[in-house]
């Protein structure tokens, strides 16, 4: 069986892009369901719903179809991977934007039916990566997507800014989670040897000092 790796897809940054515009445009579609909906927030609902339907593309679509049936085996083992993949296709079948606000939901339910705790492996072929603050050289912090923004915000996230894809880390790992993901994917450490240190991460020693 295959690993997965988001970033290893060509349409990678179509995604990203995608997935970016309909968050907006969900969150602006239930404020203009209150009382006090401005004319701002209805132009900017509508200039994300053009994102959407601009850079929806059907040469993806059929990258997906194709990826989904080389990867099948694979993507059973991971329904967050496979559902962003069909939420892309159901958004590129559905003509009709009053459908997003669904289509969307369903994948929050899924982000929520499988948290980062019971679902490590999946949350590292998803994208998620670690990093540490130069001010701090102990603690470890889990990097969310911005295709997992539920989970993020699952886990204490607030904030839907993002950089390079990544939502701000506010997630502190524990000791047995940062050894549970060296030993699922060891190469996500190379950029945070301070880790690797701190934590004796060999495959001799998993230990904490």
């Amino acid at each position: 069986m295959k690993k997965l790796d988001f970033f290893q897809l060509k349409f990678k940054d179509n995604l990203f892009i995608v997935i970016e515009a309909l968050q907006y445009y969900v969150i602006d579609s239930n404020v203009q369901n209150c009382e006090n909906t401005d004319t701002y927030t209805n132009k900017r609902k509508f200039y994300h719903l053009c994102r959407i339907k601009r850079n929806i593309n059907y040469d993806v679509v059929n990258e997906i179809k194709e990826f989904k049936k080389q990867y099948s085996e694979e993507l059973e083992q991971n329904p967050l991977f496979d559902g962003l993949l069909d939420l892309y296709i159901e958004l590129a079948k559905n003509k009709n934007e009053k459908d997003f606000n669904e289509i969307y939901k369903k994948y929050q339910e899924l982000q929520q039916k499988y948290p980062f705790e019971k679902n490590i492996k999946n949350y590292i072929e998803m994208g998620c990566r670690l990093c540490m603050f130069p001010d701090n050289k102990k603690d470890v912090f889990l990097l969310y997507p911005l295709t997992l923004f539920t989970a993020y915000v699952e886990n204490g996230g607030k904030d839907s800014d993002h950089r390079g894809g990544y939502l701000y880390p506010i997630q502190k790992l524990t000791i047995e989670q940062i050894k549970e993901i060296y030993k699922i994917s060891p190469e996500i450490f190379d950029n945070i040897k301070d880790a690797k240190t701190n934590y004796k991460l060999d495959d001799n020693s998993l230990e904490n000092v």
